[in-house]
């Protein structure tokens, strides 16, 4: 049915029913009853007057029109809609504290070819005003439907919260909703307007708004409070702007000040076993936080009314204190692996610690193991380099034999270095596969590092074709690679094997995927290529200060300059955790001793 067609059909309907599902971006319910044709039924709760103490919400939500009508009978006032629009919802309000409450309604076209939402102020006196217009960059063509909110949310003002539900393909980080606060009585009558762009059903934003004046100087100013939630913790943080007569001026301590508040709940947890856990869960929902509201992030998702993304501020010492923090959590649990991976973790996100933190940081670390000085040699062999995440060319045998898979095929590598010489008629075996698969023929393919999504994920590329991606609880380094020349280089993925088919992996030191315990892996045969050693008693991980050797019974950092000048190094371990052998991106092998 055109609009045409639906604006003929509806012209003098009051309060006729239809199907809608509308969304509730202020945390309020709001789906409307069926009820009496003469009278819309209250979307959710309907009036509340919680007064205007800053923090507090004086909330009214709009009253939606079933079906959208040119005329419409609301709080028992007659509303007309102006020529060529339909009143989709309404509230009524005294904003100018007259004694006279103003229409406040959100429309649509009647006529094909009109703005596809406009928000009108009707006077007591039926004197209708435009205030506001969609902005083009809501998506609203075939494939997008609008989900708005009106409310009123402060003593002379209100929200207006429109968003694109599309079904088609939008380009990657584009604004779908926008955000305004409006004073409907002042000829300017827009406080604020904000883009924000949808985060996606893996990373949910919820924002709300509180117009209250927070300053008593008689102009309603505006709250937004951000709150997302990365695994099962949440993290909340306001943005303010104060009213003026000159315009809103943004609030400057915020939403650093929240930041802090919440790294500072983090840190006292850190320090106490039984909250050790949870606090280092606090910081990676902070980190999301932040780089979900913060321009230093990279990837913003909230804009101004221009489109530019929202500085918050002097963002280094907050990110140095929750470095420590992550750090801290993990050695108060005694787990030296993660905290060795968490200090790597520290550089992905915004900016990498000041030296001042680094050296503070990596004191901490020292403290937890003993270092190793360990001699070290370049194989004269090469093995294929390979972007695909799974087991190392190299690996030790329960003989402590090293063998590797060169370019050439299986060989074994003597002490000095050399491959062992074969017999006359042998030849190189073709050695194991580095693929990690799956029982059902799915292999793991690649470990992405996404901009649109908050997690580190995993993809496998199935039997037959196509592509399963599974989502890590590890969250993706921002900005990245998400900045034009960026330069984050992603740490070698070497795998473990799996467990129950799904796969085990270490991103450097960081482990990915079902928990194995020495005593667990010292039960079973490890495959080759493993990081582990072949009894499965110690674990070999690359860090930025070294190569971890972790065991039960304590851990070895073997430091050496010469490996700062390789990337992408993987290593596994012998036995008696005397030698080490690592491969690099270059395809080079290098062999570690005590």
């Amino acid at each position: 049915m055109t609009l045409a067609i639906l604006a003929a059909n509806l012209a003098g309907c009051e309060g006729c029913q239809r199907e809608d599902k509308p969304y509730t971006p202020f945390g309020v319910a709001s789906v409307a009853p069926a009820g009496s044709a003469q009278e819309p039924l209250p979307v959710g709760s309907g009036h509340q007057t919680d007064g205007a103490a800053p923090g507090t919400l004086t909330r009214k939500l709009a009253l939606v029109a079933r079906p959208p009508a040119a005329r419409w009978r609301l709080e028992g006032r007659n509303l007309t809609a102006p020529k060529g629009r339909l009143i989709e919802r309404g509230l009524l309000h005294d904003f100018d504290g007259n004694g006279e409450s103003e229409a406040l309604v959100w429309t649509l076209p009647a006529t094909a070819g009109a703005a596809p939402g406009e928000l009108y102020r009707i006077d007591a006196s039926g004197q209708t005003v435009r205030l506001f217009t969609l902005p083009g960059y809501v998506p609203s063509g075939p494939g997008c439907a609008l989900q708005p909110e009106l409310a009123v949310t402060g003593k002379t003002t209100a929200t207006l919260d429109v968003r694109a539900k599309c079904s088609v393909p939008l380009l990657a980080r584009a604004p779908t909703r926008s955000l305004t606060v409006l004073a409907p009585t002042r000829a300017a009558p827009v406080v604020a307007s904000l883009r924000i762009v949808d985060p996606g059903a893996n990373a949910p934003l919820s924002v709300q708004v509180d117009s209250a004046d927070r300053d008593a100087d008689g102009r309603d100013d505006l709250a937004l409070q951000l709150s997302v939630q990365f695994a099962t913790r949440t993290q909340r943080a306001q943005f303010v702007w104060l009213d003026r007569a000159s315009g809103a001026a943004r609030d400057v301590t915020q939403p650093l000040a929240s930041f802090t508040a919440a790294a500072g709940r983090a840190r006292y947890a850190a320090r106490r076993a039984k909250t050790a856990a949870s606090a280092a869960q606090d910081i990676a929902a902070l980190r999301l936080l932040i780089v979900t509201a913060c321009a230093e992030g990279g990837v913003a998702r909230l804009l101004s009314e221009e489109g530019t993304e929202l500085s918050c501020g002097k963002l280094q010492p907050l990110l140095d204190d929750i470095a420590t923090t992550e750090v801290t959590a993990a050695l108060t649990a005694k787990d030296t692996l993660e905290a060795f991976a968490a200090s790597d973790r520290s550089y992905w996100y915004v900016a990498a610690p000041s030296a001042k933190a680094a050296s503070a940081i990596e004191k901490k670390l020292l403290a937890a193991v003993s270092v190793v000085q360990p001699k070290i040699q370049t194989a004269k062999i090469q093995v294929p380099s390979s972007a695909t995440p799974g087991l190392l060319a190299v690996n030790f045998d329960s003989d402590g034999k090293l063998w590797v898979l060169s370019t050439e095929g299986q060989r074994q590598l003597g002490a000095d270095g050399v491959p062992v010489a074969l017999e006359a008629d042998a030849a190189p075996s073709a050695g194991w596969s580095r693929d990690i698969a799956r029982s059902d023929g799915a292999v793991l393919s690649n470990v992405a590092y996404s901009c649109d999504q908050p997690s580190v994920s995993l993809h496998f590329a199935k039997k037959g074709g196509g592509m399963e991606t599974i989502a890590t609880p590890l969250l993706a380094p921002r900005p990245g690679s998400c900045r034009p020349n960026a330069s984050f280089v992603p740490p070698a993925a070497v795998a473990l094997g799996l467990k129950a088919d799904a796969p085990l992996l270490l991103l450097g030191a960081t482990w990915v995927g079902p928990e194995q315990s020495f005593a667990e892996a010292s039960l079973r045969p490890q495959p080759p290529g493993t990081p582990r050693s072949p009894n499965g008693k110690y674990l070999a991980a690359t860090t930025h200060l070294g190569i971890l050797v972790h065991s039960l019974t304590g851990t070895e950092l073997w430091q050496a300059d010469e490996l700062g000048q390789h990337s992408g190094v993987g290593c596994t371990v012998n036995d008696s955790a005397s030698q080490v052998a690592c491969t690099t991106a270059a395809g080079r092998v290098l062999l570690l001793s005590k």
